[in-house]
């Protein structure tokens, strides 16, 4: 399948599910196609067709066999389809769309069969509208049909086609229905063609549909015992050989409470995961263990931004235990900077008491830092400090919103570029915060408004996630790029639109 590679780096969901379709290690089903044999996972394709997915009921309970024949596709075109099942895209989108949305049509496939809409609405002509038009009526296409209608209204030509009088002869009930369509009252949308939707409001979209193939149970061939009950959880050993083989081969799983290996497999299915600050050490322990460590990123990102007094000593034994070496060092300092009242809170009661070994490492961690020299404080002589203190004084300063004291540190020779250890900028931390008046004196200063971090986030990301509006206006005003994509392909409007943050969304659109 040489043509039809996914788009994705290993680690991301279609990336894992691409390399599982190429490898066709764990496949459970044959289809059969042209002559030809083609290797799959039932789990997929339970998961992406109901058509199929009644297809391999059937096929199990009757013969036992997990060969399906496919008699109405050409093979290319089911390379295209599997392509799509498992990544979201089909290479040869183009070359292949009307054979591509009548399969998708044919297979329940409505995110595939949207994008080929998309696609013939962009490329219709007086030459091959009628083909088009039959084709919208024919596949029952809402969206095309509109637009095809709508174009033919405006170009009388169409019916003096040779396309036309094929058409007419060939599909007469599609043209009478073409027919009833145009003399219909117009659309008040106007003749013009729509572009297609953010693929964010799109339906049926791969995480989607494994979400709901993990809640569903549908087809699942692996039970977990989960936790020191064994509650049990049924999911897919293809999923597992795709995105986590640590778990591939365990019966059951120890020492993870089950609602924290709930959000883990909820990660592995759809490479997302709703991490609540109180269950992020949880969760992140067990992306270490089971070799995930996108999630165990996103987790210690949580935890560096929920630093404080409160969380530092939980956060340290976490840090530690899983060796995090840059949320090791925030926690130590902070507990070095505050150490008598971090000492009070019941998180260090409870590091004493459930983490010893842990707590006695923090301890020389902690003395350590405090032998260390401490940062001096801004002051009229702060041109003499080193650069690095500077730059590590201006980040505080952003996410503080210390509006002045970004302009004394900026004017006696700060990095307005500098980056923390997660390569966020002082414009990421301000935008994050929603500190508009910072955000103004970075940009002014000339701070790169498109900046990327470690996960190739811009300050619009940042500001779109937590609801900032104004934030999110003064960045698009100085030119950021509303279309830029982190590493999982997510746009601002995107995220926006995962948590709700509708009045952003507004903005972004």
């Amino acid at each position: 399948m040489a043509e039809s590679l996914p788009v994705g780096s290993r680690g991301s969901l279609s990336g894992d599910l691409g390399a599982l379709l190429e490898s066709r290690e764990a496949a459970d089903v044959t289809l059969e196609v042209s002559g030809s044999r083609m290797s799959a996972h039932k789990a997929i394709l339970a998961a992406r067709s109901p058509v199929l997915r009644a297809e391999l009921r059937d096929v199990t309970t009757d013969s036992g066999s997990l060969t399906i024949r496919i008699s109405d596709m050409k093979e290319e075109v089911l390379r295209q389809v599997l392509c799509f099942m498992y990544t979201d895209q089909a290479p040869r989108l183009r070359t292949y769309v009307v054979h591509l949305l009548v399969a998708a049509d044919r297979y329940n496939i409505p995110l595939l069969k949207e994008l080929c809409e998309d696609t013939l609405a962009k490329i219709i002509t007086t030459a091959n509208a009628s083909t088009i038009a039959v084709i919208a009526v024919k596949r029952s296409c809402a969206k095309l049909k509109e637009v095809i209608i709508n174009f033919m209204r405006a170009h009388n030509e169409v019916l003096a086609t040779s396309g036309w009088e094929d058409a007419i002869v060939r599909h007469p009930r599609a043209v009478a229905e073409i027919c009833r369509l145009l003399v219909a009252k117009p659309s008040k949308k106007g003749t013009e063609q729509s572009p297609p939707p953010d693929v964010e409001q799109r339906r049926g979209c791969l995480e989607e549909d494994l979400l709901a193939l993990l809640e569903s149970g549908e087809a699942a061939d692996v039970m977990l015992r989960v936790g020191r009950r064994g509650g049990r959880l049924a999911v897919h050993r293809a999923l597992l050989v795709a995105r986590c083989p640590a778990l591939a081969a365990v019966a059951r799983v120890k020492g993870v409470r089950p609602a924290v290996f709930a959000e883990v497999m909820r990660f592995v299915y759809t490479g997302k995961a709703a991490l609540e600050p109180d269950s992020a050490g949880e969760v992140l322990a067990a992306a270490e263990r089971f070799s995930l460590p996108e999630l165990a990123d996103r987790c210690e990102q949580l935890l560096m931004e929920g630093l404080s007094i409160e969380t530092a000593a939980a956060t340290a034994v976490v840090a530690v235990a899983n060796s995090r070496p840059a949320l090791t060092s925030a926690a130590v300092e902070l507990i070095s900077r505050h150490a008598p009242q971090v000492m009070g809170t019941d998180g260090w009661r409870a590091a004493l008491r459930d983490h010893t070994e842990v707590a006695v490492r923090i301890c020389s961690l902690v003395s350590a830092a405090a032998a260390a020299p401490a940062p001096a404080a801004v002051s009229p002589d702060i041109s003499t400090k080193p650069a690095e203190d500077l730059n590590w004084r201006l980040l505080q300063a952003a996410k503080d919103g210390a509006v002045e004291e970004l302009r004394v540190l900026l004017a006696v020779g700060a990095d307005v570029e500098t980056r923390d250890e997660y390569r966020k900028t002082a414009l990421h931390w301000a935008a994050e915060r929603g500190y508009g008046k910072a955000v103004d004196c970075l940009l002014s200063n000339g701070a790169e408004v498109n900046t990327r971090d470690r996960w190739q986030l811009t300050p619009l990301h940042r500001a779109a996630e937590r609801g900032h509006q104004d934030v999110v206006t003064v960045l698009l005003e100085a030119g950021a790029d509303k279309s830029a994509m982190d590493n999982r392909g997510r746009t601002p409007l995107y995220i926006a639109k995962v948590i709700n943050r509708w009045q952003v969304m507004d903005i972004l659109r």
